[in-house]
Order: structure tokens, then C-alpha cells, then sequence
């Protein structure tokens, strides 16, 4: 690590606001595959099932991970963490380096990869006097904020073993689940009601 920068390690609070505020925006994005859904209610195999078109959850994904990648690359921090005073640093590399093209992509891609564990994987920072989870190890990077912190850093090994165990379990089944209910009719995905059933 560059030792003669001051680099200070997010605070929780700041990188829960951060993730709320990149939500409330990528929420936009989930709307529009909510309302395509509408237009096509059921159809003659399912016809109680929601579907989607693959088209639309590609572009679904493509969206999320292009709004990451290229504010992170351009920025050093999406619109959440700008707003909260955060950035995304490189570990090894002075701040005004930035993030290389690959070092974003990296991050972003191991944020996604973990989707099956949900935010429980995320957990881990809370071990860590770095505040670092696995994105940041793999990509190399640090999420740090502009200004000083309230309080030293500490680490809460049991509450994140506790929260990343329950979270990443949960998130598990509850995408167990949704592959069960989910079935491929002519090019959209169908998400069978079990109450119907």
C-alpha cells in the first residue's frame, strides 16, 4: 500500500447510504423490466405465470454492471458514493492513479459473481480493519472516504460471521427457489405461482 497518503476506511454508515442511493437509482431499471412484464401477461403454456424476456433481463444485467464499471473507471465511485463522500481506491497505487479499466472491471465482476450470496459476502468487511470484502481482494481496491471518521476502526468478528452465514444462506435458497419455480417458453423466462398451484 502507498503509505504516505492518508487513506481512511469508509464508514458503515456511509457505505449503507452509498448502496441505497445506487438502488433507488438502478430501481428505474427494474421498473422498466417490471412494466415489459406486463405487456406480456402469461401466455398459452403458463398462462398464470409472470414473464420476462431474456432480452430485457440481459439488458437488465448489462445496465447494473456497465453503471458500476464506467462510473468507477471515470470516477472512482458511483453516484451512491459520491453523495456519501466515498471513493474507490486502488490499493496499491497512489489516489491520483485511479482505478485502471481492468482493476474497475475486476471489482465489479467479482461483485456480481458473488450475487448468490447476496450481501453476505459484503459482511466481511466488518472483520477487517481495512474494511475490505472479497471484491476489494480480488480487484486490489479500498472503498475510502474524503473526509476523517468519527471513530477508530473496529472489527466485529461475530457479528459478521453471524450476518455473512445467515445472508449468504438465505440468498442461496432463496435463489434455490426461484431457479425451482422458473421455466423457458419460447424465448422469456416464466416464474410459476405457487399459490396456484
Amino acid at each position: 500500500m502507498v503509505k504516505s497518503e492518508m487513506r481512511t476506511p469508509a464508514e458503515n454508515w456511509r457505505r449503507i447510504g452509498a448502496y441505497t442511493i445506487d438502488s433507488i437509482v438502478m430501481s428505474a431499471c427494474y421498473f422498466l423490466l417490471w412494466l415489459e412484464s406486463l405487456m406480456f401477461e402469461g401466455s398459452a403454456e403458463a398462462p398464470s405465470a409472470q414473464g420476462y424476456s431474456l432480452s430485457a433481463i440481459a439488458a437488465v444485467f448489462i445496465f447494473y454492471f456497465f453503471y458500476h464499471w464506467l462510473f468507477l473507471y471515470f470516477l472512482s465511485a458511483t453516484p451512491g458514493k459520491l453523495l456519501m463522500g466515498l471513493r474507490v481506491a486502488p490499493k496499491h497505487k497512489t489516489l491520483d492513479e485511479g482505478l485502471g479499466l481492468l482493476q474497475s472491471f475486476l471489482r465489479v465482476l467479482a461483485d456480481q459473481l458473488s450475487w448468490f450470496f447476496g450481501h453476505g459476502l459484503r459482511m466481511l468487511v466488518l472483520m477487517r480493519l481495512d474494511r475490505t470484502h472479497v471484491s476489494d481482494w480480488v480487484a486490489e481496491t479500498e472503498v475510502i472516504q474524503l473526509s476523517p471518521r468519527q471513530g477508530p476502526v473496529k472489527r466485529h468478528v461475530f457479528w459478521a460471521f453471524i450476518l455473512c452465514l445467515s445472508l449468504s444462506s438465505s440468498s442461496f435458497m432463496k435463489i434455490y427457489s426461484e431457479f425451482q419455480r422458473a421455466s423457458l417458453v419460447g424465448g422469456r423466462v416464466f416464474f410459476e405461482d405457487k399459490d396456484n398451484e
